[in-house]
């Protein structure tokens, strides 16, 4: 909620802006696609993707696109963060890349193949985590996208990780089916000592694990 407003997505392909203070209508925009990820905002624009590869910039009071929409390679566009003129997420679809989009002219200014991304990424000093269905956690340079370090976890991440202060924390499950199992990790994202561990395993849900 932005100044009174709400701006959400629907699966019947329209994206909203509602009254905060009683739900009605205030625009809608219809994008011709699903849209399974919530928007992001910076300035005076509301910043989205679309089950199938569609992104789109919206005017937070008019609704108007800022840019024609912008079609990825790959579908399934997870939610972005925004940060540092650039919008950066991830792709559902299989063989999926993560991809960093300027925001003033929506070109892509970087895209790295990681396989599917279901959640959103986090962003701190210059570094964009987020982790893949195939069982491992990336940290890549917001500049360019180079590989800072990748983490091997035990299982796919499907949802976004969370930065507090020097630590990135996120989570995995052993089995997609099977929510009850699954693990939390802690990384360090800048060690303060020399000798101190990159990387703490949390375990939940598995006794046999703790």
């Amino acid at each position: 909620v932005i100044g009174g407003r709400a701006y959400l997505g629907s699966h019947n392909g329209y994206c909203y802006a509602l009254a905060a203070a009683n739900g009605k209508v205030l625009w809608r925009y219809d994008t011709g696609y699903q849209i399974c990820s919530g928007p992001a905002v910076a300035g005076d624009y509301a910043y989205f993707g679309t089950a199938e590869n569609g992104f789109f910039a919206l005017n937070l009071k008019t609704g108007k696109p800022r840019w024609p929409a912008r079609q990825m390679e790959t579908g399934g566009l997870s939610t972005p963060a925004l940060s540092g003129g650039k919008a950066f997420f991830g792709s559902a679809n299989f063989g999926g890349y993560f991809y960093a989009v300027d925001l003033e002219s929506g070109q892509v200014r970087w895209k790295v193949l990681t396989g599917p991304v279901k959640g959103g990424p986090a962003v701190k000093d210059g570094t964009v985590f987020f982790g893949a269905e195939t069982g491992k956690f990336y940290a890549l340079n917001a500049d360019d996208g180079a590989v800072r370090w990748v983490s091997d976890t035990q299982g796919s991440t499907n949802s976004a990780p969370v930065v507090a202060g020097n630590t990135v924390y996120w989570g995995s499950l052993k089995d997609d089916y099977d929510s009850s199992r699954g693990w939390l990790y802690a990384a360090v994202i800048k060690p303060s000592a020399e000798g101190e561990e990159p990387f703490l395993r949390l375990c939940y849900g598995d006794e046999k694990s703790r």
